[in-house]
């Protein structure tokens, strides 16, 4: 290797390590510097179901009964849209519950929590969570295995439906009693 391929390894790595720790700088910032929290975690709408996200103000300085001021929107193609407030109920002076109905594949996507600023127009983001969406599982049917010299085995099987979303399906077997 030569000297000048060893100097510039070092040069790499700290330019590496610097973005890496800039990187993760700013997500702690985004993530810990919120205003508020929209629960559930990660959550998953099935089609046909109702979603429910409740949104709440964390942010001391933010005081008074603001619930009346928050709201949530969603990402639909390239516009972003404030869902309609009849699917928003106040649960207190600083929470609110989205309860939206599941109709398609549509609804999944990023769903922000707003505190509308009445005095110069703007919003808060308080909070947001992607859903995914899919319908619920239905039971395999229609499964057909093929054992071959007893070594391996090929099994198929419907899953009843399309779905939205790639899941993984794994069928376990075993011989009791049996020694190999």
């Amino acid at each position: 290797m030569s000297s000048s391929a060893m100097l510039r390894q070092p040069a790499t790595l700290v330019v590496f390590f610097l973005s890496l720790g800039l990187h993760l700088a700013t997500s702690a910032a985004f993530i810990f510097d919120s205003s508020g929290i929209v629960r559930p975690k990660n959550p998953y709408g099935f089609i046909g179901d109702v979603l429910n996200l409740t949104c709440n103000v964390t942010d001391l300085k933010v005081s008074g009964n603001v619930s009346g001021y928050m709201y949530f929107t969603k990402q639909f193609y390239n516009e972003e849209r404030a869902l309609p407030l009849h699917y928003v109920r106040i649960l207190s002076t600083r929470s609110i519950r989205l309860q939206y109905p599941v109709e398609s594949r549509k609804q999944q996507g990023t769903y922000v929590c707003h505190l509308n600023n009445t005095e110069d127009g703007t919003s808060m983001v308080l909070g947001s969570q992607y859903v995914t969406v899919d319908y619920r599982a239905m039971a395999v049917s229609r499964i057909n295995c093929s054992v071959y010299n007893w070594e391996n085995m090929t099994c198929t099987w419907d899953l009843g439906r399309d779905y939205v979303n790639n899941f993984n399906v794994q069928l376990v077997w075993a011989l009791i009693g049996y020694e190999f």
